[in-house]
This record gives C-alpha cells, structure tokens and sequence, in this order.
C-alpha cells in the first residue's frame, strides 16, 4: 500500500535480520509508514464519498496552515487501525469518524474551526489533539478562534465539557514521546492504565534511565528505539511480571506496565520495536504469503502459530536473546542473565529451524529468517555453564512435551493401527502428521518439573536430580492419563526422543494397547523405541 516504489534491497533485510538497521533503513521503513497511513486517508475519502467534502477541505486548509502537527496526526501509530475500521464502517460512520478527524487536525494547527460532532459514548477523543468528557448530550460543539478553543453543548445553561489535551513524556533532553492514554482503540494492546498528572512525572522516571540504559548497555538496539517509538500507552500493572504489547496496525506505539524496574523497561523497549521494525519492514516488502494451514509450535505461546506470527515471534526473541547476553557480559555475576540466556537461546534457535522450510515464507522472509539461524548459531559459540545448560535443554524438554501432550494429536484410527501392528509383530507403519487442536496446555503443576527446573536456573532451590527411567515409567503406567507424568518421562535419562517429540502419540497408543492387553502391555520407552523404528 505504501507504493511501489518503497521496497527493501536484499541487503536491507540483511540489515533487519540483525535486529540493528542503518539510519538510512530506519528512514526508508518510517517513510513507508507514513505513506501507508497517507494511502489510508485517501481511501477513506473515496469511501465516504461527496459528504466528506467539508473534512477534506479542512484538512488541506490545516496541513497549510501548519504541516508538521497536521502530518504527526495523519500518521501517527494508530492512523493504521483507524483506517481500517473506516474502510470496513458503513459510509455514514466512517463519515463520522472524518469529521472527528478534521476538527482534530484544525484544532492542532491552530486554524479557526466552528462545527458540531456526534459523541454518542458520552465522550469524544480528538486523536493527537486531547479527549472530551463529561458530556451532556451526543452532540459536542467545536470551536476555534484565534487559537483559542471552546467546547460548548446545544442545549443553553449546560457545563461545558471537560476537556484533557494530549499530553507527551519527555524520554530524553532533545526526544518527547506522545502518552497514548486517551485513544480507545489502545484496550486491543492490553488492559489500560489510568494516568495522573504525578504518574506522568513517574513514567518520564523510568523510561528516562530506561532508554539511557538502550544507549550505553545495548547501543546497537538504540537507534531503532529511536526511530520507531512514537507513542507509549501504560497498561494496568504492578511491575511483577514484564508486561508490554504492540500491533501491526499500530506500528509505533509501545504499551507497558509502568511498574517494572528499569532495566525491565529497558528489555520491554527493545522487545517491541522490533515487532514494530519487521512490522514496517512487511509493509514495505511482504516477508510471509497467505499462511494456509501450516502451523508451528511458539516456545513463548500456548497454542499453534501461522508463520507470520511465528516469523514475528522469532525475530523479537532474538533481540531478547543479545539483551541477556548483553546483561551476562556486562555482569558474569547476574545469575538470572545466565539463565534467560541460557533458556532462551536452546529453545529459539530450534524454532527457527522449524519455519525455514514454510512454505508461506517469501524470498525475502527465507532471507531474514536465514539471517537470524546465523545469529543463532553465533550464540552457539557462547559458553555457558555445563549444569545450566543441562538445565535449560530438560527445561526446553518439559514445556515442548508439555505443548505437545496439549496440542498435538494422532490421526484418526492411527493408534489403533499402530497397536495392532506391534502386537502381530508386523512392520511398523510410517507414523502420520499429527493433527493441531490449538488448545491451551493446563497451566504447569504446582511444585512440578517444569516450575522446579526453572528455580533452579535461576540459582533458587536445588537443582533437580535426572529422573530415574524405571521410575518414570511406573508413574506412567499407574497414571497414563497424566501430563506431568509423561513431562517426567520425556525428561528422564535414557528415554527414548520420541517420548519428547509425539509423546500424544505414545500415549495414544499405549491406552489402545492397555484397553486389550491390560498389565500385559509394553512400557512407554519399548513402546515409543518401536515407532521411532527401534526393536
């Protein structure tokens, strides 16, 4: 959308793969910004037709007046969503939101401006000039002389409306950002945070030592940050777990929980430009086709992924993964840098392996998912403690069994066949793809596998012994049904891989073989030895 003429060179998405674009990618990928939101705005005119008359002239009479405010409104981060919500809103709603948009370009640029608009929610937000609240009825009156505004109400004798500028954080001496905390569309980025005129000057308290922190600890990830955060919106918090969100129709906007500590905050920062920097990047040259059926597992989410949001997913952790790895240099001592290094690396740098060969991958996406595989195998090269690397691979083990026991599924009648094959001694049948359900696992249990590998790396509690194979396998033949059991299995010394990669296939099987043999039928570890075309 954002013209032909605005694409990436091969060496650019070299440059993204990084995660550290130049200057000059950074100003090619914020032009393409602009001119997708410009192309939206124009859409909308067509789509709301000759009614739109008015607005159109407003906001060429504005953009005369005063350029700059005028274009900051057009194109800022949530200029994308709205431009979709008015192309898909019936012509006399998207005329509506027209209109809103105007008066709010004509109040910035300090033009005179007298015109009446629809509020029917009791409030109407101005986007980049403030919101109104407190109003009487759904009609608010907008007027504007001589740089002075009034809001007013049709009705004689009524309070006017109370009204909240837009209001910026100051992030550094020469670099304001806009506070996000008035548009409604920011609930599609998290639960949103009530802002006080004091909470501001505690939000500019962190993300000033927030981002002094990005220059001097991670300086490679600074000029992104830069360049691509515009707004901040605060989401509902209290700092106890590292909150932050960002859209593709939003490119731009961080939300944060403003409660984390600094050096959180620093790590969130990071983590969301860079889904906004392979947001832009998108936009200008499409890294992923349709995504079809294909799905993939997210060591970071619940349930399946298509490849664009797995491509999106791979690419943030790995800025993540040099955070940590920055954190570990910069502190032998920081036990929890150790760790998240450690943890992340051994279970993103396989995800990247599993979406090269999508088939919904672009030239250009296999070319930025080839570059962070290299990024991956430098971090290879990077020692790390022999027991915490033991730790982090069983870590790795528990949660992908645990995805899968959750989300993975024979094919139909295959466990039958499959059983009725071991037990007449016949070949083993090539097992089929398994079928995704796309459910969330239950949540881990408590004192479990997964939560005590975890403590331990992070230097808490003791380190949990190798589970005992014979062991192992006893709680799952008195309790065949249960995750944590075959969690415990998968992570068990000398289990077979099998039990880790299709551990619903085994178990599938062994209930078929179970139901006819009873006591009788094989273990796990025979079982799962069998289909990956052992005895």
């Amino acid at each position: 959308m954002a013209g032909p003429e605005l694409c990436l060179s091969g060496e650019q998405i070299d440059e993204i793969a990084s995660g550290q674009p130049g200057s000059a990618t950074l100003a090619l990928l914020r032009t393409g910004q602009a001119a997708l939101r410009r192309t939206l705005l124009v859409a909308a005119y067509r789509h709301v037709g000759e009614p739109g008359a008015a607005a159109r002239a407003l906001i060429g009479r504005a953009a005369g007046a005063a350029r700059e405010p005028v274009e900051e409104i057009v194109t800022r981060p949530f200029a994308h969503d709205w431009g979709l919500r008015v192309l898909a809103a019936p012509p006399e709603e998207a005329l509506r939101e027209l209109n809103i948009l105007a008066a709010a370009v004509a109040l910035r640029a300090g033009i005179d401006l007298d015109v009446s608009l629809t509020a029917p929610d009791g409030e109407l937000f101005l986007p980049g000039a403030g919101l109104a609240d407190g109003l009487h009825c759904a009609t608010i009156a907008v007027r504007q002389t001589g740089g002075a505004m009034t809001l007013g109400c049709p009705h004689p004798g009524v309070p006017p409306p109370r009204w909240s500028p837009v209001r910026t954080l100051a992030v550094a001496e020469d670099w304001n950002v806009v506070l996000e905390d008035q548009e409604p569309r920011r609930i599609t980025l998290g639960q949103p945070r009530a802002i006080t005129p004091s909470a501001v000057r505690a939000a500019e308290q962190l993300l000033r030592p927030a981002w002094s922190a990005v220059e001097a600890v991670f300086p490679g990830y600074a000029p992104t940050v830069r360049h691509l955060l515009r707004t901040l919106s605060p989401l509902a918090g209290d700092g106890s777990a590292a909150t932050s969100s960002s859209s593709p129709v939003a490119c731009g906007c961080v939300a944060l929980d403003l409660g984390v500590p600094i050096e959180i905050a620093a790590l969130l920062l990071i983590h969301e430009t860079q889904h906004s920097l392979l947001t832009a990047a998108e936009d200008l040259t499409p890294l992923c086709g349709e995504p079809g059926g294909e799905r993939f597992r997210a060591p970071w989410k619940h349930t399946p992924r298509p490849a664009p949001a797995m491509l999106q997913g791979v690419f943030a952790h790995a800025a993540v993964i040099d955070y940590w790895l920055a954190r570990r240099h910069a502190d032998p001592d920081d036990r929890e840098a150790l760790w998240q290094f450690a943890y992340l690396r051994e279970v993103t740098v396989p995800a990247m392996h599993d979406l090269r060969p999508a088939a919904a991958l672009t030239a250009a996406g296999r070319r930025l998912l080839d570059g962070l595989i290299e990024r991956g195998a430098a971090w290879s090269t990077v020692d790390v403690p022999a027991d915490v690397a033991d730790l982090a691979r069983r870590a790795g083990t528990a949660e992908a069994t645990r995805w899968r026991l959750a989300n993975l599924r024979p094919a139909d009648g295959e466990a039958e066949l499959l059983a009725t094959a071991y037990l007449a001694g016949a070949g083993r049948p090539t097992p089929a793809a398994p079928r995704r359900e796309g459910q969330a696992p239950p949540p881990p249990a408590p004192g479990g596998v997964i939560g005590r590998l975890h403590a331990a790396g992070r230097g808490h509690g003791t380190v949990p012994d190798h589970p005992d194979l014979t062991e192992a396998l006893e709680s799952v033949g008195t309790r065949p049904t249960d995750d944590e059991a075959w969690i415990v299995l998968a992570t068990a010394a000398g289990a077979p891989r099998l039990l880790a990669e299709r551990p619903d296939l085994v178990r599938e099987t062994l209930l078929v073989m179970r139901a006819r043999q009873g006591p009788a039928a094989p273990p796990a570890d025979r079982l799962a030895a069998w289909l990956s075309g052992g005895e």
